[in-house]
């Protein structure tokens, strides 16, 4: 009993371990990242609440990796098992519509945008319905071909398209200033030279 409630404790540490890296994984976009260990987490504990958010994410991780069929059967047995996540009959809804199956991905809108009108995509959902019944019940098989391909495209991420610097100007040189002469200085003006005093007449001897 003690071993069994050990292992019991185990698996239960595992599969919240396991959420919580799959939402931080979603969270930054690396949704192929999240299908091992949910998948192996999965098989511990295959029903039950946290059964159904591993199943509503590995989901929408096939959706986001192109692998439809797979997307649709896990995000199918998430609402059969009344997951919480209310955008998930979205979810599913997108997954039919780009594998093809236009009839059922309608149906699947409509019900999601009469269960959540107040949702960010019920006027997607909506709209979508609408140009989806001008369309035959499922693609021709090239289409749907051509949609998984398509999908698998947009889910990887776009490497940012790298910007060359652009070179540094060399500052333009500027010309050299011409000098101004300096004006030329007047010579100093040499004093007048003073006659030398004249001698004084000596005065004539008395005889």
């Amino acid at each position: 009993a003690v071993l069994a409630a050990r292992a019991h404790e185990t698996q239960i540490q595992e599969v919240d371990a396991a959420l919580k890296a799959a939402t931080a994984s979603f969270k930054a976009g690396r949704y192929g990242d999240v299908i091992a260990p949910l998948e192996a987490a999965l098989v511990g504990e295959p029903s039950g609440t946290r059964a159904a958010a591993m199943r509503y994410f590995l989901g929408i991780a096939y959706a986001k990796t192109g692998a439809l069929d797979k997307a649709i059967a896990y995000l199918q047995a998430a609402l059969d098992a009344d997951v919480e996540h209310e955008d998930a009959r979205f979810q599913l809804a997108s997954a039919l519509d780009r594998n093809g199956a236009y009839a059922r991905a309608r149906t699947e809108y409509d019900k999601f945008a009469t269960a959540y009108p107040q949702s960010q995509f019920s006027v997607y959902a909506m709209r979508r319905s609408a140009a989806l019944a001008k369309l035959p019940a499922n693609a021709p098989p090239e289409s749907k071909t051509d949609a998984a391909t398509d999908a698998a495209k947009a889910a990887q991420p776009k490497a940012p398209v790298p910007v060359a610097p652009k070179p540094a100007q060399p500052a333009p040189a500027n010309p050299a200033q011409p000098i101004a002469p300096k004006p030329a200085q007047p010579a100093p003006a040499k004093p007048a030279e003073s006659a030398p005093p004249k001698p004084e007449p000596e005065p004539a001897p008395s005889e």
